[in-house]
């Protein structure tokens, strides 16, 4: 199982990012190094997110903000959409030969900022989860993601997929 591509569109620092990961057989780690506050936590908080939801985030998921830090409902908008999506494929070797099966995972909520007196106040919404198999016939929907995304990256090994070196200096 190999992660592709991701697209982040308003989770915390991250606006608008896409990612193409390494796919090539011989070179297949991707290192994503920058300086600090750069986004590369959230980064890997978002991927985390989209695979496996609010288990993945600090406190799973309690106080922990998605939408885009610097958004406030002044800019004439109430709630904040935050979208992760992540292309994954897996290689199966039935005996008539490797074939490569391609998925689509789209995480998707809103959150609200409610000024009141003391300060601002978030309202999650219901998130939106998505899974597709993609074919050249088109995109077959998987309705029980979990057990999908379980079946491809058990959660247990969530800190073996995405390392956060900062986090690794604590050991």
């Amino acid at each position: 199982m190999k992660i592709t591509r991701a697209k982040i569109e308003c989770f915390r620092t991250l606006r608008d990012v896409e990612l193409n990961f390494s796919t090539d057989e011989d070179r297949n780690l991707t290192v994503i190094r920058a300086s600090n506050e750069t986004g590369k936590t959230n980064l890997y908080r978002a991927l985390g997110w989209a695979l496996f939801g609010e288990d993945s985030l600090p406190k799973k998921g309690s106080d922990f903000r998605i939408s885009t830090l610097d958004w406030k409902n002044t800019e004439g908008e109430n709630t904040c959409k935050s979208t992760v999506t992540v292309w994954f494929e897996e290689e199966e070797n039935p005996p008539s030969g490797p074939e490569t099966k391609q998925y689509k995972m789209l995480r998707t909520t809103e959150e609200a900022l409610n000024d009141t007196e003391v300060g601002y106040i978030r309202s999650k919404n219901a998130e939106t989860v998505k899974l597709w198999q993609l074919t050249n016939a088109g995109n077959t929907p998987i309705d029980d993601h979990k057990s999908a995304v379980e079946r491809f990256f058990p959660q247990g090994l969530l800190d073996i997929y995405f390392l956060n070196g900062d986090e690794m200096l604590t050991f």
